[in-house]
């Protein structure tokens, strides 16, 4: 399959923690939750791979911010990560993050 089975390996982390928690994963609900998670792990991924945007998030200087494209609309949503809750849960989860 190419690309698709590229692009299905990638999110299969969100899938996953989505799946621990749903009954039906292929509910619209669940459908909606893996591609919230999968928004937020690309942000953890980002901030584990580089220590540089890990340490300027963490002192405010940036803001790491997700999106979900909405097709029917085309809007984007972003996620508010300037929220203290969500900023911390992304650094905290990623490996750069030291308290």
């Amino acid at each position: 399959m190419g690309n698709i089975t590229t692009l299905l390996s990638k999110i299969q982390p969100a899938v996953k923690k989505v799946e621990s928690t749903q009954k039906d994963i292929l509910s619209d609900e669940s459908v909606q939750m893996v591609a919230e998670e999968n928004v937020f792990e690309s942000i953890r991924h980002i901030l584990q791979r580089s220590t540089i945007l890990a340490d300027m998030v963490k002192a405010g200087e940036i803001a790491i911010v997700g999106g979900m494209y909405d097709v029917e609309s085309g809007k984007v949503e972003f996620s508010d990560l300037h929220a203290a809750p969500v900023k911390n849960k992304a650094l905290k989860e990623s490996s750069a993050y030291e308290d």
